[in-house]
């Protein structure tokens, strides 16, 4: 102890005098058992760690490198991953690879246009939803609400556009409480591409998104990949074919409000005629600076025209419950008492 003391005003040699000590006891140590533990350390050993040393024990390096490399083990396995799983596709591939029949994909049916007129855009949707051969809804809602001035018809699986249109329809208007300003148009097709590009077409959405800002009338179409057109007409889903054949013939630059309600009406009839993924009535939505004008089922072009004659007969309500009164027997009052402690 005496000699740690004499070392005297040279305090840059103290360092080195701790290591040198260090090393010779630690090198005149007995050896140890190679067991995962340190080996113990004599009484003048631990007064160099109360005086500050930096002597390390000879496992000691192994020994924290090991327990480093098992919590960062630990902690890979217990962060949960987001996003799809996509093990599944590996397995499938493997099925297919021993002639395991795969199933085919569903048919979807829709049918959404949407053009640029002199004034501002005009979106026109189908309302038939379909699950394969079925019709499950003959009246559903294909235009969906993005911001006050920007709207998106939605084809595809219907759980998938109804999710992406209202989870960018937040994030606009979180962008809006923060800026204070009206939504781009550019702003919203930006973020829904970017999501279904990073889901590599897993999501199953095709849009055409249309809307009126600063900048003036806008129209796009998103593919569920995540690739985007501008057009000044545009044409989405399974009938997608037979509006654009209207779109193509009839279609002309300074289209009036009445002309261009006419020719989007025209092109989803010609899809509901057309293909039978499509059907049921006509949505329109008009969006012009500053305002917007949804047309609720603006028409029906195939209305049920017969009724059977015996209509339907249901039959008599069954009472499944009975009601049974039971008399009241005893009644009894209930006081509220201080806390028996204080007895």
């Amino acid at each position: 102890m005496g000699l740690l003391g004499s070392v005297g005003p040279h305090q840059d040699e103290r360092p080195r005098l701790y290591h040198y000590l260090s090393d010779k006891f630690f090198s005149l140590s007995l050896p140890h058992k190679p067991c995962g533990t340190p080996p113990p350390i004599s009484s003048f050993q631990s007064d160099l760690l109360l005086r500050g040393s930096t002597f390390r024990h000879p496992n000691a390096y192994q020994f924290n490198f090991k327990l480093k490399e098992k919590k960062m083990s630990q902690a890979a396995i217990d962060v949960p991953k987001g996003g799809f799983s996509f093990d599944l596709c590996r397995r499938n591939d493997m099925l297919a690879k021993k002639g395991v029949q795969q199933p085919s994909y569903r048919k979807t049916g829709t049918t959404i246009v949407g053009l640029i007129f002199q004034d501002g855009v005009i979106l026109g949707a189908d309302t038939r939803a379909t699950e394969g051969p079925i019709v499950c809804d003959k009246n559903c809602e294909k235009i969906h609400y993005m911001a006050p001035n920007i709207y998106c018809c939605g084809a595809g699986t219907a759980a998938d556009t109804e999710a992406v249109t209202d989870m960018v329809s937040s994030q606009l208007q979180l962008h809006r409480y923060h800026t204070g300003r009206e939504s781009r148009v550019v702003t919203a097709l930006t973020l829904l591409k970017k999501h279904l590009f990073s889901y590599q077409g897993h999501v199953s959405a095709a849009l055409v998104l249309g809307g009126v800002d600063v900048t003036g009338p806008h129209l796009h179409t998103i593919y569920p990949h995540g690739s985007t057109d501008t057009l000044p007409f545009a044409t989405m889903g399974s009938g997608s074919l037979a509006a654009m054949a209207i779109f193509e013939s009839k279609y002309k630059e300074g289209l009036t409000r009445d002309e261009g309600i006419k020719l989007v009406t025209e092109a989803i009839c010609s899809g509901i005629f057309n293909d039978l993924g499509s059907g049921s009535n006509v949505d329109v939505c008009v969006i012009t600076k500053g305002h917007k004008e949804y047309l609720r089922n603006h028409l029906s072009p195939t209305p049920r025209t017969y009724v059977s004659a015996k209509d339907y007969t249901f039959s008599k309500k069954t009472e499944v419950l009975l009601t049974k009164i039971i008399p009241l027997t005893e009644k009894v009052e209930v006081i509220e008492a201080g806390d028996a402690m204080e007895e």
